[in-house]
């Protein structure tokens, strides 16, 4: 019995192992998709949509992170309606988060800052949420900084926090446009299970998980020769 299946990704003819996503797919060939909540790290979520693509026969776009390759599946990565779909898809993320990048400390090397530079998205078609939502920043943690308000709902944090550390200190709550990134009974990050590990941060796509910096002032000013 055969282990690989033939299917094409943008007209070319490709074969690859049975079970292997789109994404996986994809990237054999060197061809990339974008992705937020996907992280090679961590268990398949699918749920920011970023990586969607076209699939002959089928009405839908499919996340590529999540969709399995069959044998004779004909793939569009990079079609008009994928572009749009992504470009809408960021838009929206966007009209959720604190945009200041310049004052960020992820600025420069944040996920959702290179798809937005990508797909040149220059003005908000959307209503922009973020200044009428009251976010909340933790700042009582010893070594990380939650701030809600740039946060993208990616579950990367939880997904890292609960399969590579076994802590389970963060945890999703609430449904629909209310959903948010928390603790247990939403406490502060400094009074549940928390082993400062740091995971959660390396694994963030965004600022909304950072490292705190603590710079102790010296009692007397350096001198130089």
């Amino acid at each position: 019995m055969a282990n690989t299946i033939n299917i094409s990704i943008n007209g070319f003819q490709v074969e690859v192992e049975k079970g292997k996503t789109i994404l996986q797919a994809a990237e054999s060939q060197g061809i990339t998709i974008p992705t937020l909540c996907y992280h090679k790290d961590l268990c398949v979520a699918g749920n920011c949509r970023v990586c969607v693509v076209e699939v002959a026969g089928q009405t839908r776009l499919s996340a590529a992170c999540a969709t399995p390759c069959d044998e004779g599946m004909e793939i569009l990565t990079n079609s008009l309606k994928v572009r749009n779909s992504r470009k809408h898809i960021i838009e929206l993320l966007l009209a959720e988060h604190n945009a200041d990048c310049t004052k960020c400390y992820r600025n420069g090397n944040c996920e959702l800052q290179k798809l937005s530079s990508e797909y040149k998205i220059m003005t908000q078609d959307f209503i922009e949420l973020a200044p009428l939502k009251k976010y909340s920043i933790d700042m009582y943690s010893p070594s990380i900084i939650k701030d809600d308000s740039k946060c993208i709902r990616c579950q990367r944090c939880v997904r890292t926090c609960a399969e590579l550390q076994g802590v389970n200190a963060l945890t999703v709550a609430h449904k629909g446009d209310k959903m948010k990134i928390t603790t247990f009974f939403e406490k502060h990050m400094r009074d549940v299970v928390c082993t400062n590990c740091g995971q959660c941060v390396n694994h963030c796509p965004t600022g909304a998980l950072v490292e705190k910096i603590i710079l102790k002032k010296c009692g007397k000013p350096l001198r130089t020769r």
